[in-house]
């Protein structure tokens, strides 16, 4: 009796395991993981007032925040395919091996197309702005290089620290399925191409507001709602 009383014990800790794992996914999406990326996007907006930074120069971080995206979302992708089971095949068996051949391959494909959508959007922002500027965009953005690196760079850590704290210590990369991480930088970068998109348009309505702290705040905050919208969605995703 008690070694059957003891086997029950332990067919409902098995049962509720997977579940347990998911409710520690879905607390890490407010821990400080979301915590880095808005640090992050606070200390632009410090930056941004602090060394009198133009539109431009706030648009060109944004824009390369996408890179950091793309970069982590490849990380993830060769993650999950060395230490997890992103295929879930049910009818092979794969080792880590193959699902890292595999994910290369996915990589390249999906890859080309997120490299192409940045170049463009890259492209998009230097002839808007030089346009506006009359040719003045490349100088505004090598006046202030150095600012526009370092904040990028805060882009890094603070995507970094999410990869770390939710996707590897949380173990989200034991959930996370091929079709999520294949179409994570893309669902990741909506925010930042809006935020980017609406810049672009209230210089061109308004130039005088698109060139004060203020409008810049509310950019700034209507990017951080959004990312932290997307953030939430990703952690939920993985936690299934």
């Amino acid at each position: 009796m008690p070694v059957h009383g003891y086997s029950l014990v332990m067919e409902r800790s098995e049962a509720i395991s997977p579940l347990s794992e998911a409710q520690g996914n879905v607390i890490g999406q407010v821990g400080i993981g979301a915590l880095s990326l808005f640090v992050a996007n606070a200390s632009l907006l410090f930056l941004y007032i602090v060394y009198d930074l133009t539109l431009f120069q706030l648009v060109i971080v944004l824009w390369l925040e996408c890179f950091w995206v793309g970069f982590f979302s490849v990380l993830k992708m060769i993650t999950a395919s060395m230490l997890g089971d992103p295929y879930q095949n049910r009818h092979v068996e794969m080792s880590g091996g193959v699902n890292l051949i595999i994910s290369f391959f996915a990589i390249g494909l999906v890859g080309g197309q997120f490299l192409g959508l940045f170049g463009l959007t890259g492209i998009s922002i230097a002839f808007v702005f030089d346009a506006v500027t009359d040719g003045g965009a490349e100088g505004m953005l090598f006046d202030s290089i150095g600012v526009i690196l370092g904040s990028t760079a805060m882009f890094f850590i603070g995507h970094g620290i999410s990869f770390i704290a939710n996707f590897l210590m949380l173990g989200e990369y034991k959930t996370a399925k091929v079709s999520t991480l294949l179409g994570l930088p893309f669902r990741r970068c909506f925010a930042l191409l809006g935020s980017i998109s609406i810049a672009i348009c209230v210089m061109y309505l308004v130039p005088v507001f698109s060139s004060t702290a203020g409008f810049a705040a509310l950019l700034m905050l209507f990017k951080v709602l959004w990312d932290f919208r997307l953030h939430m969605k990703e952690r939920k995703a993985f936690a299934i």
